[in-house]
């Protein structure tokens, strides 16, 4: 399908639930596009993205280009036939591209400014193939894919069958205070002791970062290499790629 949306230059939806392989879908639709001669932009609203998909698609195209744009990004001055972008960085671009595949099309702050959603149809030349990626379109979009108005595949499972993992809810009573206090809340320990010991990737999230901060050597004590990181961390960029 994606591939017959590059040839056509239509517009396809391929609403795909987590997990499903949604940037493996996408490369045989790049690389028909390329060798075609056409210029390609991959575009998400989230600098992490862009700097994890950059290392594996150049892995994937080795001969060709890549252009990565974003914030910090020193490549601004650069084009190439594949572009990789934050919705932001696609301001400086009209009628750029033949194919525009947008990834997770209904993150934030994407899906709630216009600004953006007007630069990303700038950049792309009239007839351009425009490719959605998401996990969760929105209620609008779901209605039109499932009464035909909206060109699109669904794929409900991923791509092992094994379900996806549900969330659980734990209390862990007043974290804030044990955090002032210098100690971790319990129920935290005993789960932070058994990931370090199953040697798994992990993130928790902090509500501001003056409490991330003030918790950071509190973790260290369990696990020295743990970092911390936030949007005006200087270093953010490596900590991130270290992860």
């Amino acid at each position: 399908k994606i591939m017959e949306a590059v040839r056509n230059q239509t517009d396809l939806l391929i609403w795909a639930v987590c997990g499903a392989g949604k940037t493996e879908m996408i490369f045989a639709g790049i690389e028909e596009a390329l060798f075609s001669g056409k210029r390609v932009c991959l575009a998400t609203p989230r600098t992490d993205v862009i700097l994890e998909l950059a290392p594996r698609l150049s892995d994937v195209f080795p001969d060709i280009p890549i252009v990565a744009l974003y914030g910090d990004s020193q490549e601004k001055q650069l084009f190439a036939p594949f572009v990789l972008s934050t919705t932001h960085q696609l301001m400086r671009y009209a009628d750029a591209f033949d194919v525009m595949i947008i990834d997770e099309v209904d993150a934030f702050p994407y899906s709630l400014d216009p600004h953006l959603q007007y630069a990303v149809q700038k950049a792309c030349k009239k007839d351009a193939a425009v490719i959605y990626l998401t996990a969760t379109p929105s209620k609008q979009w779901q209605l039109e894919f499932q009464q035909g108005r909206r060109n699109g595949i669904l794929l409900p499972a991923r791509f092992h069958r094994h379900p996806i993992p549900v969330p659980t809810m734990k209390w862990v009573g007043n974290w804030q205070s044990s955090i002032q206090k210098n100690k971790l809340p319990k129920p935290l320990v005993y789960w932070l002791k058994a990931i370090i010991g199953c040697k798994k990737p992990f993130l928790i999230f902090f509500p501001n970062i003056a409490l991330m901060e003030q918790a950071l050597p509190l973790f260290q004590g369990y696990a020295s290499e743990i970092l911390s990181v936030h949007a005006e961390d200087s270093e953010r960029k490596d900590k991130i790629m270290k992860l």
